[in-house]
């Protein structure tokens, strides 16, 4: 079975999932592939937006999404309030997505389960 059937055959068994979408091309193929293979309200791709974003990644985060139909949620970012992410330490995407997966949790529960997050 080849890679992609082998994605579409998890896709059909998990029939609902949140995309973190980090802007990274990771993240873009697995909201890409989901959607792919799923309907697009079972595979919304969530983004954080914050003064860390910039607003060209925003755009094409928009940009992308609208271009292959993936139903993307904006929510507010919090990693600027998170002090040891202000100091600027080497691991400071650790405290960004920490911020983002923590929103995610919040998002989730206010839907409809079961979802599982893809990028945690």
């Amino acid at each position: 079975m080849s890679s992609i059937a082998n994605l579409e055959s998890w896709f059909q068994q998990t029939p609902k999932v949140l995309i973190a979408l980090s802007g990274g091309v990771d993240s873009y193929l697995v909201a890409f592939l989901s959607r792919k293979f799923l309907r697009k309200l079972c595979t919304p791709a969530v983004i954080s937006v914050s003064p860390s974003l910039k607003t060209r990644d925003l755009l094409i985060a928009r940009k992308f999404c609208n271009g292959y139909d993936i139903h993307l949620e904006e929510i507010s970012g919090q990693e600027i309030n998170d002090e040891k992410y202000l100091s600027n330490p080497a691991n400071r995407c650790f405290y960004c997505k920490s911020s983002l997966y923590t929103s995610l949790r919040g998002l989730i529960m206010v839907t409809v389960q079961p979802w599982l997050p893809l990028e945690f």
